[in-house]
């Protein structure tokens, strides 16, 4: 026996637990939004039915856009967990955009999509979050060209990282750190279950994930 493979093995399934808890934690945070929206918006018609005066017109389209927060890419999974997305990012003053079509990604198991795009964009929120609000954004760009699907996740990234592991990924900060970095190890072990292949790349102002998956 590789125990090494079953040491890994073991590792990912330990890491999807965690990250199907945080994301319980997080879809249930989600819910709690809509509902206070939703109750905040009957409220408003109410008002309007009663022909009382609504305290500005942005306060009505600041509930109906937490409800505008579905994406098309054309894969049913990542466009429910992108649009779960779209809502904690607006909630905390987070620029997502989504950029692509995924209707090739059908090669990969719905786990492996929920795994892989909630890591990277994670990651990627909490990078940001500390900064002001100008500089947190997250861009997610897919789509598939010359037989190849590919991915990239970017984030604002103010060039503080220098130390990186032996495999070139950078060192986590966080206090979590077990998790926290097998959260990169798990987009490595996906990348390479699929015959793929992750990138890290660091600029002075942008913190870039890459995956790229032969198709065929």
């Amino acid at each position: 026996f590789d125990y090494r493979i079953i040491a890994d093995e073991k590792a990912y399934i330990e890491r999807m637990f965690y990250e199907q808890s945080r994301q319980r934690e997080r879809y249930n945070e989600n819910i709690k939004l809509l509902n206070v929206k939703y109750h905040d918006l009957k409220h408003y018609v109410t008002l309007m039915k009663a022909g009382k005066a609504v305290d500005g017109i942005d306060e009505i389209e600041k509930v109906l856009s937490v409800y505008d927060s579905h994406f098309e890419t054309g894969n049913a999974m990542l466009d429910t967990l992108l649009s779960e997305k779209k809502i904690y990012a607006d909630k905390a003053e987070i620029a997502m955009n989504v950029i692509g079509e995924a209707k090739d990604l059908s090669f990969m198991k719905t786990s492996d999509i929920y795994a892989l795009f909630g890591n990277a964009i994670d990651n990627a929120f909490e990078a940001v979050e500390k900064y002001e609000k100008e500089k947190r954004f997250v861009r997610v760009v897919v789509g598939s060209d010359n037989r190849l699907f590919r991915i990239r996740v970017e984030n604002y990234f103010d060039g503080e990282i220098e130390k990186k592991a032996e495999d070139g990924s950078p060192l986590t900060t966080k206090e979590d750190k077990n998790l926290h970095g097998f959260g990169i190890k798990s987009m490595k072990y996906i990348a390479e279950k699929y015959k793929g292949n992750m990138c890290i790349d660091l600029t002075p102002d942008l913190f870039v994930v890459s995956f790229m998956f032969p198709l065929g």
